[in-house]
């Protein structure tokens, strides 16, 4: 898939939303893109080692799963779905491979041109 730069980095967390809760670690976004410039170059190292080993930090793998009702009797456990909330860290991690795979569709040509769901425009 090829190394990320660091300016592709500095994209992915200035397009990271605020509003996106914290994993738990509890270290928001907003946090996280104040700190853009100190962290930017460590964590494009970081994210290029993962992409070039194959391998994702085990601290990223976990996720605080939330129940969030949906519809019914509150006390039935079909009536809530589950919500991941992952570290901000773990989110840009999983744009940048996003970003490579889709890249890396598009170039080969492996989806259909009939594919439009979850596709940018």
């Amino acid at each position: 898939l090829g190394s990320v730069s660091g300016s592709e980095v500095f994209h992915i967390l200035r397009n990271l939303k605020n509003s996106q809760a914290s994993g738990w670690d509890d270290i928001p976004v907003f946090l996280v893109k104040q700190c853009a410039s100190l962290i930017l170059k460590p964590l494009t190292h970081i994210v290029n080692v993962s992409l070039t080993s194959g391998e994702f930090p085990d601290l990223l793998k976990y996720s605080h799963v939330i129940p969030v009702y949906k519809k019914g009797d509150p006390s039935l456990m079909n009536n809530y779905r589950p919500i991941a909330l992952l570290p901000s860290f773990s989110k840009i991690f999983e744009a940048a491979v996003l970003s490579k795979v889709t890249k890396f569709f598009d170039e080969v040509g492996c989806l259909s041109e009939s594919q439009f769901g979850f596709r940018k425009r």
